[in-house]
Formats: C-alpha cells, sequence, structure tokens
C-alpha cells in the first residue's frame, strides 16, 4: 500500500487550487505589483470581518472559533488547464506528478487497462490508486488528455506546483481561514452558504452544490 503522507505531498487529482492576494489601500502598491496580478483567474474581493472557523461534525473540523481576517481577494474559480498551461508555457515548469511519473486517481475515472496496470492503493481508501504517467495532461494517466478539457480545473498539482504557480501569477496561496471565509459567502456561521445553511439541498430542494450521488466511487449518478 502507498503510505498516505505520499497522497497528502503529491495527489491533487480532485483538490482544486486558488490564489489570494492581500487587498491594498487606494494609492498604494507599485504598478509592477499590479501588473504581477494578472494572471490567472479573476478575484473577488472579500471584506474584512470577524467569522466562525470550523462547526459541527458533519463539516469535517468539529469545534469552532472566531478568526479576524483583514480584507484579501481570492479567485473566483479554481485555476483551469489553460491557465495552467499558461504558466508552464512561460516558465518551462514540471511539476511533481512529472518528475515521480505517476500520480494518485480515483479508480472509478480509470480505463480498464489503465486500472488493471494500477501500482498499488493508499491503505484504507483503496480507491485512490497509484497511476503511471498520471499529470495534469494526463488525468487519468497515459490513454486520457485535456481534449475538450481546456476550461476544467488543472489536476495532479502539489502544494510545490501551487506555490510556484502563485508566484508567477503574483499571488498567493490562501489560507485555510481565508479560504473557508470565502467559501461561507456572506453567512458568518454555517454549514452550507445558501439559505439558513442547515440544508445540503437550495431552493426549490435541488442540489445548491457538486456532491456525491450514487454508490461511491463506481457509480456517478450526477444529479447535482
Amino acid at each position: 500500500m502507498i503510505a498516505c503522507r505520499r497522497l497528502l505531498q503529491l495527489l491533487c487529482h480532485f483538490l482544486l487550487f486558488s490564489s489570494v492576494s492581500s487587498a491594498q489601500k487606494a494609492g498604494q502598491g507599485s504598478e509592477k505589483n499590479a501588473k504581477k496580478q494578472k494572471h490567472g483567474p479573476t478575484q473577488k474581493k472579500i471584506p474584512a470581518r470577524t467569522f466562525t472557523m470550523g462547526g459541527d461534525e458533519k463539516s469535517g473540523g468539529p469545534g469552532s472559533k472566531d478568526v479576524d481576517l483583514q480584507a484579501y481577494e481570492i479567485d473566483e474559480t479554481p485555476v483551469t488547464n489553460a491557465q495552467f498551461e499558461e504558466f508552464v508555457r512561460g516558465t518551462k515548469y514540471r511539476t511533481d506528478a512529472e518528475k515521480y511519473g505517476w500520480s494518485f486517481v480515483l479508480n472509478g475515472s480509470l480505463s480498464k487497462v489503465v486500472l488493471a496496470e494500477k501500482k498499488g492503493a493508499v491503505k484504507d481508501a483503496t480507491h485512490w490508486v497509484a497511476v503511471e504517467a498520471a499529470w495534469w495532461r494526463q488525468p487519468e494517466g497515459r490513454d486520457s488528455s485535456l481534449k475538450d478539457r481546456e476550461d476544467h480545473p488543472a489536476v495532479h498539482i502539489s502544494w510545490n506546483d501551487a506555490q510556484a504557480y502563485c508566484k508567477w501569477a503574483g499571488k498567493r496561496l490562501p489560507t485555510e481561514a481565508e479560504w473557508e471565509n470565502a467559501a461561507r459567502g456572506k453567512q458568518k456561521q454555517s454549514l452550507y452558504p445558501w439559505d439558513d445553511g442547515s440544508n445540503a439541498m437550495g431552493a426549490g430542494n435541488r442540489w445548491a452544490m457538486n456532491v456525491w450521488q450514487g454508490a461511491f466511487p463506481m457509480e456517478n449518478l450526477m444529479e447535482d
């Protein structure tokens, strides 16, 4: 079995990364810094506030605390394949997955051929399998590509890769508190950012977010 530590260091098959920049007061900041922030997704201004971070057991982080945040900006969307390609073309950067020669992929997304060639799996999470030649240009291994997926989020991006991208883009990675605060929207304390924050279903009893439906991980009904 592959160690979970390696998963955390390397795999970002479904982990999407966004970047932030600290808000500056009017009249401050050089023209050089302004030019640096032209790369990647459009950013959304998040005002300074105190919000309640964490929540109940369903949130994955039981327990809560109040956190004070200064104003900042965060990408409105994850970094896409096309945007990451711009970075790679401009810097000749090689991701960690390329250097290692493999990455983890969810087994339900693999072809039968590639699944049969798997090199291992994560203990206690066997749906994550090690696939040779899986990297951001080949998300599901050697028989996959980015065809018609230029606007999909870039995957197989490690922390090192994300840091390098942000440096090139003139941004930085968000802190955990900044990301959670932005994800909550106008809600300062709730499990979900819509309505009263208590129900995963939104208006009209329809899914308001991307949630797995079906027998995980092999059956995805895509009802959302």
